[in-house]
């Protein structure tokens, strides 16, 4: 020792300062080659940690936090370009996914239920525009079809009985209440 000052082989110590080879310490900041140490700061080539935050090229993590390039994941949300997940919930571009709910503009399906625009499908039930099917039942303006019953405005069919206004038709005997 001489002073404050120490050499041993190729380790040197000057009051807080130490060398060793490539290694100094200088109280709490520590330089061995590349890496970079000042009390919770760590940096090591591209590496940087400061307590809770890391950054890795474009990979950066701060607490629940991860940033990688376009992708970040902050606990149960992630984002990635203009994909959106939060939880069950997915947003990409004019998609939204929610559990078993979807929406894509202005198509919602959830479970068996779909709309798109004017047009709804629930299990057999659709209904588009004034149209509507439920399993064998048709409606579709004034028209009803319901197994093999048609009713059309004035005009009801079922089976081989048919009724127009004030005419019957029953198999082949036309039968008109007009008398």
């Amino acid at each position: 020792m001489y002073g404050c000052l120490g050499l041993y082989d190729c380790l040197i110590v000057y009051g807080c300062l130490v060398l060793y080879v490539c290694l100094v310490v200088y109280g709490c900041l520590v330089l061995d080659v590349c890496p970079v140490v000042y009390s919770c700061l760590v940096v090591y080539g591209c590496l940087v940690v400061n307590g809770c935050i890391v950054v890795y090229g474009c990979l950066v993590v701060n607490g629940c936090l991860v940033v990688y390039g376009c992708l970040a994941v902050y606990s149960c949300l992630v984002f990635n370009g203009c994909l959106v997940v939060y939880g069950c919930l997915a947003v990409y571009s004019c998609l939204v996914v929610y559990g078993c709910l979807v929406v894509y503009g202005c198509l919602v399906v959830y479970v068996c239920l779909v709309v798109y625009g004017c047009l709804v499908v629930y299990g057999c039930l659709v209904v588009y525009d004034y149209l509507v099917v439920y399993g064998c039942l048709v409606v579709y303006g004034c028209l009803v079809v319901y197994g093999c019953l048609v009713v059309y405005d004035c005009l009801v069919v079922y089976d081989c009985l048919v009724v127009y206004g004030c005419l019957v038709v029953y198999g082949c005997l036309p039968v008109s209440t007009a008398a």
